[in-house]
């Protein structure tokens, strides 16, 4: 879904995700899927800052994903606290 560091990545439901309003650089791009530019609500769009469990990270991907139903959001975390390098169950996107 997005190249980041190893352990810098994050999915998470829209509603979970706090923006700062803050365009940021775009990240590293990818094979696969492509990304939606904003969420459903237009609320989340990439490249944005936001807070994910009160740490910091930038929007990568908004779509679907092969793990779950829904839209999901992928965030690099800026801090090194997420779960994975913007790869889910192997695929990365």
């Amino acid at each position: 879904y997005f190249v980041c560091k190893p352990k810098c990545g994050v999915f998470a439901k829209p509603a979970q995700l706090l923006s700062s309003g803050v365009d940021t650089a775009a990240g590293g791009a990818s094979k696969a899927p492509v990304s939606k530019d904003k969420t459903a609500d237009g609320r989340l769009w990439l490249g944005l800052a936001v807070k994910w469990n009160g740490k910091q990270g930038v929007v990568r991907y908004i779509g679907d994903v092969n793990f779950a139903a829904g839209e999901w959001v992928g965030v690099e975390m800026l801090e090194g606290k997420g779960m994975h390098s913007g790869d889910a169950l192997g695929l990365p996107y």
